[in-house]
């Protein structure tokens, strides 16, 4: 049998649960925001890389 208690641990574990995981979500967000940038950062340098390849 389920006591009160058992129900209100459980519900605690729920929503500690779904906090971990909106938090790892976030997380991942975060991280492929971080790439993004970088990559659109390293663009430029590489094609002044190029051109400057192509004329030496």
């Amino acid at each position: 049998m389920i006591t009160q208690k058992m129900k209100t641990a459980l519900k605690a574990l729920m929503e500690l649960a779904a906090e971990r995981a909106s938090e790892d979500k976030l997380r991942k967000q975060l991280n492929l925001a971080r790439d993004a940038e970088r990559a659109i950062d390293g663009v430029p340098g590489r094609n002044v890389a190029n051109w400057v390849e192509g004329k030496v």
